[in-house]
């Protein structure tokens, strides 16, 4: 099993505030859909998750900043060159869109380990990852195999302006089948194929 880790700054500035400006933009421009209305939801909306108080967009990764894709996929390569991209999210936290809460639970099997990392927030929010507690500050991310360790998020009261930004990177073995176990809300496994076909893995 890989380790939990964290990692500090690891964005460099620049790079990050090139990644929020990208986010952001996104953000005001997709066309958002509630989880609630059910069916298959392509990956150019935003989708508000009310039951957990946020907002989520799948990222392409042939769109988003060339070196977040190139640090974030340099780091992976770091701890296994056998890992290619699955899925690339955004996800905002906010009253806006529900009462935030993350149950503990574990990802589904097409996620081997997944880099979190906050991008921006205004109040801290531990992450419990087998009732080890990790707390983020901006720009800090934690590595994890996501669909093997309990994780969740340590319950809070948000304030009405009080949110938290994260993206979610999440990886897997190259020749792990893209296979769910139950059909997913969200096209989600579009990077993947993508990806193995440009490698000429498939």
């Amino acid at each position: 099993m890989i380790e939990v880790k964290t990692e500090n700054n690891f964005f460099k500035p620049d790079i990050l505030n090139e990644f929020k400006d990208y986010i952001y933009k996104e953000l005001l421009s997709r066309p958002s859909v509630s989880l609630d209305q059910g069916g298959e939801i392509n990956t150019e909306v935003s989708l508000v998750q009310s039951g957990i108080g946020r907002i989520v967009m799948h990222l392409n990764i042939h769109k988003i900043p060339e070196d977040v894709y190139s640090r974030t996929f340099w780091h992976v390569n770091k701890i296994n060159e056998n890992m290619i991209p699955n899925t690339f999210m955004f996800a905002r936290y906010s009253k806006k869109y529900g009462i935030p809460k993350l149950l503990p639970h574990i990802d589904n099997s097409n996620t081997d380990f997944t880099i979190d990392c906050q991008i921006d927030s205004n109040i801290q929010w531990p992450i419990i990852i087998e009732n080890e507690k990790y707390v983020l500050n901006n720009n800090d991310a934690i590595v994890f195999e996501s669909s093997k360790y309990v994780h969740w998020r340590e319950p809070i009261l948000f304030g009405d302006d009080d949110y938290v930004d994260m993206a979610f990177f999440h990886f897997i073995h190259k020749d792990k089948p893209n296979d769910f176990k139950k059909k997913a809300s969200i096209k989600g496994d579009y990077i993947f194929n993508y990806y193995k076909k440009e490698k000429g893995l498939i």
